[in-house]
C-alpha cells in the first residue's frame, strides 16, 4: 500500500485526474472535496466517462443539459 499518492479534488477536470494517475503510475487515486475523502477514481472510470461523453457529443446530445 502506498501512502504518498496525491489526491484529486472533486472539482478537477477528468483530464487532470488522468494525467495525475499516469504521472504517479497508480491505478487508483483518492478523491477529496473540502479536504474530506469522498471516493476513488481509476483510469478505467475516466476512460469510460470520456468514451460516453464522446458518444453523446457525436449523437448531438448536450453534455450539460438544462433540467
Amino acid at each position: 500500500m502506498r501512502r504518498d499518492l496525491p489526491s484529486v479534488d472533486s472539482h478537477d477536470m477528468v483530464e487532470t485526474a488522468l494525467m495525475r494517475l499516469q504521472e504517479v503510475g497508480a491505478k487508483t487515486l483518492p478523491v477529496v472535496h473540502g479536504g474530506q475523502f469522498v471516493g476513488l477514481i481509476t483510469t478505467e472510470n475516466i476512460t469510460e466517462f470520456l468514451m460516453i461523453r464522446s458518444a453523446l457529443k457525436m449523437a448531438g446530445v448536450a453534455s450539460n443539459p438544462v433540467v
